[in-house]
């Protein structure tokens, strides 16, 4: 009975404890591995990485960027037209400018940095945790 009682104390132990210390580590830890991930070109994308910690039991991560869901996720094939009625798209290629009301654009890859990041950050979350929880626990 003296056992049963002893799990009862750590499961009390573990269901009251403050994890958002444990949440704060893990955002930040991962946050690396999702900037280590992102496309680099200005860096604008990497500075649009975050992490906020939800309550006691989650961490989000986000990118506030406004084409950062279109290179993580990748779009379809589109067309694109001039924003006016009766404009023109110019651009240039290999020294050549071009002058079109249409392009067919292809589409773009998914580059998922956050999900790869985030992947690539598990083992290490699971490290973290179980430090954690030993320490409340007084394990050593």
């Amino acid at each position: 009975m003296n056992d049963l009682h002893a799990v009862a104390v750590d499961l009390s132990k573990l269901a009251s404890a403050d994890y958002q210390p444990l949440l704060k580590q893990i955002g930040a830890a991962v946050l690396k591995n999702i900037d280590a991930r992102t496309p680099y070109k200005t860096g604008q994308l990497v500075r649009g990485n975050s992490f906020e910690v939800m309550g006691n039991d989650a961490v989000a991560f986000s990118n506030d960027v406004l084409y950062a869901g279109y290179v993580h996720n990748g779009t379809p094939p589109h067309v694109i037209r001039p924003k006016n009625a009766g404009g023109v798209l110019v651009f240039e290629i290999g020294g050549q400018t071009i002058y079109t009301t249409l392009v067919n654009h292809p589409g773009t890859k998914p580059q998922p940095f956050i999900t790869q990041g985030i992947d690539d950050s598990i083992p290490m979350i699971e490290s973290m945790g179980v430090r954690y929880v030993d320490t409340l626990l007084g394990a050593s």
